[in-house]
């Protein structure tokens, strides 16, 4: 009947998906005004180091025995010089890529690179405890960390290290490029979604002078920025925006370079969830911080959910099946009953998957 308990609850869920995706639709056309007020203002050093400083490639590994070998060598072709350049290689490996980096790293120690293979049998802490161990034994002043599937630019080291002339900069990232964008449709959607991020919403909140994260790959730090922030902490698997925010409390500048890309080779399935909720954690923590960082925090809410509520706005739709008579201004006399429509939601990293019967 007109005002039963279904309807009310459908008609309460849906308005309030409307007026959540009103509100993320808002934040996403302010971040475009930010990106192109700040599109013509790139980052700039402030000088040029006389003498290169030290730099501890940080290469952190598990089970990648098709990529691993790839990493390597594209490290050992970077531009800077080899007496300054120390390669550690971070493998926490079960399978045959242990075989694979130990013979890419005798390779490369006997081309005169100053290679460390670090291997743990114990994975505590995962991804936050191998750079832990790596920064304990590192010899750089400045540290770059770059995931087994990404292939630097040769350039990448001279383009950026000069920006830490500035002692007040502590981290430095470059943006994704994408290897295999158009490999399929989840490649694709994944690579728009990652531009989306990349390109635009780091781009105009870092030169809008707004806080930004580390994005976990293809960037640089100091030393003694992640020392001073209390170091890499495994009670997250999202130790890079656990870091940063951290970090940007402590007082340090963040650089985003949004020119030429560092390229990454995108999962051809689904990444795993617990990733999501994750960033749900390190967000509440930090929501109750100043106003720079709380807010970059509700942003970074916002920015995990917004996947989600497309969904969440389909779904209530099955819920006016509960009153197999609703009419009304949702559904007039003589419509479709939504009792006959059903449907079934699979959602991974921005990928929406339905069914209707």
């Amino acid at each position: 009947m007109e005002g039963s308990v279904g309807h009310i609850i459908w008609t309460v869920c849906y308005l309030s998906t409307l007026i959540g995706l009103s509100a993320y639709g808002i934040h996403r056309y302010f971040i475009i005004y930010l990106y192109l007020k700040n599109r013509k203002r790139p980052p700039a050093p402030t000088r040029y180091f006389e003498q290169l400083p030290k730099v501890t490639m940080q290469l952190p590994i598990f089970n990648e025995v098709y990529v691993a070998e790839r990493l390597l060598r594209s490290v050992s072709e970077l531009d800077y010089p080899r007496e300054l350049l120390q390669i550690q290689v971070l493998d926490d490996s079960t399978d045959e890529t242990r075989k694979i980096t130990a013979s890419c790293a005798a390779e490369l120690r006997q081309r005169g690179f100053n290679v460390q293979l670090i291997h743990r049998v114990d994975r505590t802490g995962f991804k936050a405890g191998a750079l832990s161990a790596g920064l304990d034994a590192a010899e750089g002043e400045f540290l770059c960390i770059l995931d087994a599937d990404f292939v630097p630019q040769r350039d990448l080291l001279q383009r950026t290290i000069h920006f830490f002339t500035d002692p007040k900069v502590g981290m430095i990232q470059t943006r994704w490029g994408h290897l295999n964008r158009g490999y399929s449709l989840l490649t694709r959607m994944q690579a728009i979604f990652l531009d989306g991020h990349l390109l635009l919403e780091q781009t105009a909140r870092s030169r809008s002078g707004r806080f930004f994260n580390f994005n976990g790959t293809a960037g640089l730090w100091r030393r003694s920025c992640i020392e001073q922030s209390g170091g890499w902490q495994a009670d997250t698997l999202c130790e890079d925006l656990d870091l940063s925010y951290r970090a940007q409390l402590a007082g340090w500048k963040f650089v985003y370079l949004a020119g030429r890309h560092e390229r990454l080779q995108i999962p051809a399935a689904s990444l795993d969830e617990r990733f999501d909720s994750n960033v749900q954690e390190v967000v509440t923590d930090n929501l109750a911080q100043p106003s720079a960082v709380s807010d970059q925090a509700r942003s970074d809410r916002a920015f995990n959910v917004e996947f989600r509520l497309p969904a969440a706005c389909l779904s209530v739709r099955p819920l006016a099946s509960l009153d197999r008579s609703a009419r009304g201004w949702l559904a007039p006399h003589g419509a479709r009953r939504y009792s006959d429509f059903s449907c079934s939601i699979g959602l991974g990293r921005g990928v929406l998957y339905l069914r209707s019967a």
